[in-house]
Formats: C-alpha cells, structure tokens, sequence
C-alpha cells in the first residue's frame, strides 16, 4: 500500500491511538563515469522541542545515543543495486526529549542532485518485525534540482505524542554535512521556511 506524500503533506505514523514500529529512510544513486566519485550521505538529526540539536546519526556516527536509529554503512560510490545508504529508525525507542527528527540528504562531493544519475529517497513505514507497510514519500534528486543538500522529510510527535511524518523537500544550497542543515531544520521548527 502507498500513500506518497505531496510536499508539505502530512501522514499519521499511528493507528487506533498507537505508534507504529518504526521508519527507514533510503537513499540511491548511480557512480558516474568521469572518474570523479559522488558521495551522497543520509543523516537523522535529533531536536528537542527548540531546535536544539541532541543527537545525529550519519556516516561518521552510525548510532544514535538512543539506541533507536542506525545507519547501515557509507557507500562512497553509488555502486550496487537499491538503496545504497538507509537510517533505520525504531519509533518506541526514540527519547522522550527529542520533538522531531529530520531526515537529510547532502551531497559530499559538492556535486548538485541535478549532475548526479539517478539520484532518489524515500521514506518507508515498517511494521514491528521490519517489514515495509507502506511509502510515505518519495523525491527523484536528480530531476532539477540544483542543490547539493535537502530537508527531505521531518518526522514529529504531536500534541498528544504520537508521530507524523511530513514531506518538506526543501532543496539546500551548499550543503555537504548534517551540520550544513542545521539552520534549515530551525526554520522549519520556526514556521519561517517557505
């Protein structure tokens, strides 16, 4: 089943009041043949309820502190099938004092999505024993769009604790690093990015 998300579009990670288990974020491309190697990274930044950060998992930093997101491993290349890069996060595990955590896409190598083949993500909701459910949302990276970062998706508590995940698909221009993100995801904490 699945209930793409539009930009700005907003889906319930609960059902009859519970959380569901859990979300991967997936991230592919393919090498190029100049030589020259693309490194597209996926990061999760942790924010408390202020912006703050508490906690990133990206390739320098597989785990989260939590103990409920992991990263499976840096592809340098875009070599292999499927994805290349995923987060893998367990919703009940998530610390009480983090409001959101965003999902973020940076081009290491400085090369824009728009120079880079086949560049994607998405978002998968998994049920308890891993499987997919559904897709929440989905970007094609390499369709014109001339950045080297992007706020792909936030996923939120809401008033009454239970998660939900937006499609932001905010394209960032020289980001190379989760720490390059950071002003954005404020701006969107703030209701200031447009």
């Amino acid at each position: 089943m699945s209930t793409t998300l539009t930009k700005g579009g907003v889906a319930p990670l609960h059902k009859n009041g519970q959380n569901m288990a859990g979300v991967r974020m997936e991230l592919g491309w393919d090498p190029v043949n100049s030589g020259a190697n693309v490194d597209l990274d996926a990061s999760l930044t942790q924010v408390d309820s202020y912006a703050n950060p508490l906690d990133v998992v990206y390739f320098r930093k597989l785990h989260s502190d939590d103990g409920s997101s992991h990263h499976t491993g840096d592809n340098l290349t875009g070599e292999g099938g499927g994805p290349d890069e995923c987060i893998i996060t367990r919703l009940s595990q998530v610390n009480p004092e983090v409001r959101a955590m965003y999902l973020n896409i940076c081009s290491y190598s400085g090369q824009s999505f728009a120079h880079i083949r086949n560049a994607w993500c998405r978002v998968v909701e998994l049920d308890d024993n891993g499987n997919d459910l559904r897709e929440v949302c989905n970007f094609n990276l390499s369709d014109r769009m001339d950045a080297t970062g992007l706020l792909m998706a936030g996923v939120g508590r809401n008033p009454q604790g239970l998660w939900q995940a937006q499609m932001i698909g905010y394209p960032v221009q020289h980001a190379r690093t989760p720490e390059d993100m950071l002003s954005t995801i404020a701006r969107h904490m703030q209701g200031t990015l447009h």
